[in-house]
């Protein structure tokens, strides 16, 4: 371990039940979180690949416990990009009753 390393009790850490969606993994919340001295005092030496040093249910309850607020945050963050994405996805054209469609090209060519 480098420097010094900080621990939580047991019982002082509830479990956290965080949605799991396709951009909140381990590693982009180690991305967000891991250069904040504050949780990554807390937190083992990253080598290698991050998943596979720690689990998902251990991180999320360790930035939990530190900050109880960051993950409604990341969720709405990740929720209003989504939305985002969607509404760009929305189509661009309309459906005209044939009746109406032939009105309009007929007032088109006058």
């Amino acid at each position: 371990m480098s420097g010094t390393k900080k621990y939580f009790y047991t019982h002082e850490v509830a479990a956290v039940n965080v949605s799991r969606m396709p951009n909140l993994t381990v590693k982009n919340v180690l991305d967000k979180v891991y250069a904040v001295p504050e949780v990554r005092i807390y937190l083992p030496d990253i080598e290698g690949d991050p998943e596979k040093r720690m689990s998902r249910e251990y991180l999320f309850s360790i930035v939990h416990k530190i900050d109880s607020t960051f993950f409604r945050r990341v969720v709405a963050e990740l929720e209003e990009k989504q939305a985002a994405v969607k509404s760009l996805e929305q189509p661009t054209t309309m459906k005209i009753r044939p009746e109406l469609l032939q009105f309009l090209e007929t007032a088109a060519k006058s």
